[in-house]
């Protein structure tokens, strides 16, 4: 399996455990705290999918955008193919 497979496995597995917790909750807000690591870009493939499910996403970013991990630069910029306005991306230098 390639890694982009692991990660997007992944990604949609933290989504669907998110929704069950969230399902029957009235706000809809998830935040996300990603660092530039391989969890990093589990969070980014998950907030994804949450945004699909029309779910509230904050990710709060903790490294500088100029020195991104390959896999954490993949997935962010996947992810802002699907920016919507429900989506708050912090980078914190």
């Amino acid at each position: 399996m390639f890694e982009t497979e692991i990660i997007e496995n992944i990604g949609r597995s933290i989504c669907a455990f998110v929704l069950h917790i969230i399902e029957d909750s009235v706000n809809n807000e998830v935040i996300i705290l990603a660092g530039n690591n391989m969890h990093g870009s589990y969070g980014f493939c998950a907030a994804r999918h949450l945004l699909n499910h029309n779910v509230k996403v904050k990710i709060f970013f903790f490294e500088e955008k100029l020195e991104l991990m390959h896999e954490v630069y993949l997935n962010l910029n996947f992810f802002q193919i699907f920016i919507s306005f429900n989506f708050i991306l912090l980078f914190l230098f």
